[in-house]
């Protein structure tokens, strides 16, 4: 069975950046977590940039924070990413 989170963003903007930087062809585009201020978290990318995504509140950004380091350790990873409301995205991560 595989675990599904919901993570509500600010708005179907920042909705949409997520997925597209969490899941790319099979794999997620997001390798670290940088900081997370209040509501904005500050990824860093495979392409070595750093970008926000604002969060509906801080409980969020740390929920995701907490979800993404198990990607980073290699114990789970992300299987799908959608959009299933208009701020609100499901990502289902899988055991490896």
């Amino acid at each position: 069975m595989k675990p599904n989170i919901k993570i509500r963003c600010a708005d179907k903007y920042e909705a949409q950046k997520l997925c597209s930087m969490v899941l790319v062809k099979g794999n997620t585009y997001i390798i670290s977590v940088l900081n997370i201020i209040r509501n904005e978290m500050i990824v860093s990318l495979k392409d070595g940039s750093a970008h926000s995504i604002v969060l509906h509140d801080t409980i969020e950004a740390e929920k995701l924070a907490a979800h993404m380091q198990y990607v980073f350790d290699g114990t789970h990873y992300i299987s799908g990413a959608e959009i299933v409301h208009s701020n609100t995205v499901l990502l289902q991560l899988s055991h490896i």
